[in-house]
């Protein structure tokens, strides 16, 4: 997994009479909010990860108004892209003649260099923080995407929505996804660049569309694989069957991977490595739930893998000092957006 760093910040720790107003100050990096609930019994949340040069913002909360107007764009210089997915609730664009509804049907790209104000009901969502500069040279087109909302019907966007739906849960969890954070700014591109094609369509942007659904199809395999690997029998056959591929064209798609089964073997001893970090991980079941078919046959290829027994890997995390904490900072999270924005600016 790419290097994660989390912060947590959660109203309910606070007195009532606190609880808005830290959230207020919390978000206003990027919005002025506006609740019409009653303060003292207002409900919310934002669990920030901060992955390389990406953030990854969770918000739940009550109804209210978010506005980031012109004045609040030329004080904070940020400039990104943000996609939004809804876990549920929805967002009503209010400030546009144009009906622009958000839900959890839907992918939402906001510009942040562009205003908005939007009305909520209560929410609970995920946001990918993009700078710019790390996907300004991936879009056939850098305008015209603010407040742009995909269904979740088409391919990319609901391959999308689910990455950044179940990226907190593996963070959480300590787990690998099957799809980068760093890939969701391509998916995100492929998304934009698809619609521009649609617009202005040549031959040159009809291709890259033919690759991108490529592309997109190896990450479903891909991810299909990892939902597989406790599965002896998750294999050449069983992954032509589920897509309608042939042998030659799935073999084609994994040669880079050194091909389709030593992909799977790679993932299956990721994922021991994983689970023996778990208190009471046990060997035999490590190597069932990873999909090897003996303790010996599993023993062997750890250890030509990792160059350890899986035996000693579980001495070695029994005797390793554990360290937790978590970090309650309703701050912190405005200063990686303020950072963020620096490296943008340092790139250009």
């Amino acid at each position: 997994m790419e290097s994660v760093q989390s912060l947590h910040f959660d109203a309910s720790l606070l007195k009532e009479k606190q609880r808005y107003e830290a959230f207020q100050e919390s978000m206003s990096v990027v919005y002025q909010t506006h609740a019409p609930t009653v303060q003292g019994s207002f409900k919310g949340s934002i669990h920030s990860h901060l992955i390389d040069e990406l953030m990854l913002v969770e918000v739940e909360a009550n109804e209210q108004t978010f506005i980031r107007d012109r004045s609040k764009i030329a004080s904070d210089g940020l400039d990104h892209y943000m996609v939004q997915v809804y876990r549920y609730g929805h967002t009503r664009r209010t400030d546009s003649d144009r009906e622009t509804v958000g839900n959890a049907r839907s992918l939402i790209v906001y510009d942040a260099s562009e205003p908005w104000e939007s009305r909520t009901s209560d929410i609970s969502n995920v946001t990918l923080v993009i700078p710019r500069a790390l996907i300004q040279g991936k879009l056939l087109e850098d305008s015209g995407h603010h407040a742009t909302i995909f269904s979740t019907q088409r391919p990319l966007a609901n391959l999308l929505q689910e990455t950044l739906l179940s990226y907190p849960t593996a963070i959480n969890n300590g787990c690998t996804p099957e799809i980068s954070v760093q890939s969701c700014v391509d998916l995100l591109a492929l998304l934009l660049n698809e619609q521009s094609s649609n617009t202005s369509a040549n031959k040159d942007d009809q291709e890259q569309i033919v690759e991108a659904y490529s592309r997109v199809l190896a990450i479903r395999i891909k991810r299909f694989i990892g939902q597989q690997l406790s599965s002896p029998s998750c294999g050449v056959t069983e992954i032509c069957n589920a897509f309608n591929l042939s042998r030659a064209h799935l073999y084609r798609m994994f040669a880079d991977e050194h091909g389709v089964a030593h992909y799977i073997k790679e993932r299956r001893l990721s994922r021991a490595a994983q689970l023996l970090t778990y208190p009471g991980a046990q060997v035999f079941d490590v190597a069932r739930q990873c999909g090897f078919t003996s303790s010996s046959t599993f023993r062997r290829a750890y250890k030509k893998r990792f160059g350890i027994s899986p035996r000693d890997m579980l001495q070695a995390h029994r005797e390793e000092k554990q360290h937790h904490s978590q970090i309650d900072d309703g701050q912190s999270w405005q200063q990686w957006f303020l950072a963020l924005r620096d490296t943008q600016e340092s790139e250009r």
